[in-house]
Order: C-alpha cells, then sequence, then structure tokens
C-alpha cells in the first residue's frame, strides 16, 4: 500500500506538464484541400485546420504570397503549381511560437521540444527564435521557449515533391512538452481543434530547383499550410519507475497472502 501511495504522489507531482509524440508524413505535407474562401480570408477564417496551403515566391523578397489553395482567385493557380512543379520541398519547420494562430488555427504553447526522428535522406535542426539568424524578431511577450524544431534533406534528390509515389512511407516523428495549465495563446482560431492531445500545427519551409540556394537564384518558393495531429502521451521516467516499484510490491503482496 506504501508503494502505490508513492507511486499516486509521483505522478500528482508531474502532472500539469506532460510531454506528447506527434507522427505524420510527407504525404501529410503535400497533399492539400483547394477551398473557395473568399479573398482576403485566412485559413482558419474558412475552417481548414487541415490541408490549407500556400505558396509564397522568392521567401526573402517582401513580395506577397503567390497563391494560396483556400481562395477564390488562387486556388486554381496553386493546383497548377503543384501539378506541373519539378522543384523540391527541401527544408521546413514547425511553428511553436505565438506564429499565425489567428490565420492557420495553431495555438500552443511548447515548453520544450524533444526526441524527432525522420527518414533517410533527411536531418532534424533545432533554431533558437531570438538568436542568429534572427529571421523573426524579438519572440513575443508569453512564451515559454525561444525553440524552433525542423527538418532539412541532406541532399537535392531527398527532397520532397507532389509527385513522388513514396511519401506515404516517409514518417516525421517530434514529442513536444506541453503545461496543461498554460497550454495555448488564447488567439481567436475560430475553431481550431486545439484540445489537448489534439493540436493544429502550421509548417513552412523551402521549395527550389537544383540550383538549391546558389548565387542569384531566385526560383525558390516558400511552402506554408497547416495540419492537425492527435499526441500520443508519453510516459515520465520516474513515473514509469515508480509503476515498476508498484508491481513489484503488488507481485510481493501476492505471493505473502498466498502463502
Amino acid at each position: 500500500m506504501a508503494v502505490f501511495a508513492l507511486l499516486c504522489v509521483g505522478v500528482a507531482a508531474n502532472a500539469t506538464v506532460s510531454t506528447y509524440e506527434f507522427s505524420f508524413t510527407a504525404e501529410d505535407l503535400m497533399s492539400y484541400t483547394t477551398f473557395a474562401g473568399p479573398d482576403g480570408s485566412t485559413a482558419a477564417d474558412n475552417g481548414l485546420f487541415n490541408g490549407a496551403r500556400a505558396r509564397r515566391d522568392g521567401v526573402y523578397k517582401t513580395g506577397p504570397l503567390a497563391s494560396r489553395s483556400f481562395w477564390t482567385s488562387q486556388s486554381g493557380t496553386f493546383t497548377t503549381w503543384t501539378t506541373s512543379t519539378t522543384d523540391k520541398f527541401l527544408s521546413f519547420n514547425l511553428w511553436g511560437l505565438d506564429g499565425l494562430g489567428a490565420n492557420w488555427g495553431e495555438d500552443y504553447k511548447p515548453t520544450a521540444w524533444g526526441t524527432t526522428t525522420y527518414p533517410a535522406g533527411w536531418t532534424p535542426t533545432v533554431t533558437t527564435y531570438s538568436g542568429p539568424p534572427n529571421f523573426w524578431g524579438p519572440p513575443p511577450a508569453g512564451y515559454i521557449t525561444e525553440q524552433i524544431i525542423g527538418w532539412d534533406a541532406n541532399t537535392y534528390a531527398d527532397g520532397l515533391n507532389f509527385q513522388d509515389t513514396n511519401l506515404a512511407s516517409k514518417t516525421f516523428t517530434f514529442q513536444m512538452s506541453i503545461d496543461s495549465a498554460n497550454a495555448f495563446w488564447g488567439q481567436n482560431t475560430n475553431g481550431a481543434p486545439n484540445t489537448l492531445p489534439t493540436l493544429t500545427f502550421w509548417f513552412g519551409g523551402w521549395f527550389d530547383n537544383p540550383a538549391w540556394f546558389t548565387p542569384n537564384d531566385t526560383s525558390y518558393y516558400m511552402y506554408e499550410g497547416n495540419m492537425v495531429l492527435t499526441g500520443t502521451k508519453v510516459p515520465e521516467p520516474a513515473t514509469v519507475l515508480l509503476l515498476g516499484f508498484g508491481l513489484v510490491g503488488l507481485a510481493v503482496l501476492r505471493r505473502k497472502f498466498s502463502n
């Protein structure tokens, strides 16, 4: 009984911060939903939290997004691009800070990112929001971690294209810790399904041709979108250890009472 009580105390002491593991495939990244939403609307405005996509020409320029899968005037242009381009998706990250939740639906505040896995030909990355290179400016008030996780293709050949036939076999996983008492920014995301363990995630990264960021290369695009993922809770090491002690204690008691 003492072991069982210790187990309960150990679990309660760490009840607010939990770690979840999420997974998605390259097919999830490259699939999209076309929707005749009003020009000027956001993915969240249209209730699209999985499959809303956009393309931006020349990421390091200041031009507007070139096409969206969810605007009446741009969905056709977006589809034409996806069915004709031979360029590849080579690098992307997940947004874990204030971001654009009102646009895409993400609204979570991770306390830390954990273990990641990735398909052959890819490498995980971790970027510090406020560190160099600092593309985003200072982190917003209320953030918990400055880290942003992502993945890079090792070579151009390892990148992803919409027409690839093996996208479903390429799986990415990541772990994210989150404090249930301070999990969300509280933005108006128009009904995004952000209820743990289900969250809306934004992703964004680079498309390019074989030149792949060579000097004066102006052919690259930013490709971004959202996806709804449901995580699996990862047992805490201390909880697992205490559970083991508890099972041992129960076995001892059973043996005692059976004698």
